[in-house]
């Protein structure tokens, strides 16, 4: 697969350093490491739809969580614990979608460089109780002043504004 680049300037090297360790595109499976965790790994198809305007998708995957696991995306730098409890009682597992992109029509706050990809996770119902979420980066040196922006998939106008 290729992506085609559309902007006429010299990429981020902040982007190619996460593009290098995302190193692919494609979509994802998932599969049992050991007892508490499961990985997704990325297989080479390609994605066919996004569920996000304005936001180029380079990999998403769609499964079944159950609490009390941890599921992390190989090749990805996302890592998700679902303690138990979470999910809420009268069900047995819940729907989480995950998509991954470099770039889109992103707003950030001022003076903000992006360190990873951009997630956008959803899930079929609230939790019950709070989740981590675990996010490989691509800094050298000082990370003190890293800091998480979010934004709504859900917004009506693009760009997507990410705020802390």
């Amino acid at each position: 697969l290729r992506r085609e680049e559309r902007h006429t300037q010299q990429p981020d090297p902040e982007v190619a350093r996460c593009e290098q360790l995302l190193n692919c595109v494609g979509s994802a499976s998932l599969h049992e490491v050991s007892g508490n965790e499961l990985a997704l790994t990325q297989t080479q198809q390609p994605i066919t739809s996004s569920y996000l305007r304005g936001a180029d998708v380079i990999a998403q995957i769609s499964f079944n969580i159950v609490a009390g696991k941890s599921y992390m995306w190989k090749g990805y730098g996302l890592r998700l614990h679902i303690p138990i409890g979470a999910i809420p009682p009268n069900l047995s597992s819940c729907t989480l979608r995950i998509q991954a992109s470099l770039s889109g029509q992103f707003e950030f706050p001022e003076n903000a460089q992006l360190v990873s990809a951009v997630y956008w996770i959803s899930c079929a119902t609230k939790f019950s109780k709070p989740v981590t979420l675990e996010l490989q980066h691509c800094t050298v040196g000082q990370t003190s002043s890293l800091q998480f922006v979010r934004a709504q998939c859900t917004q009506k106008t693009l760009p997507y504004q990410f705020k802390p």
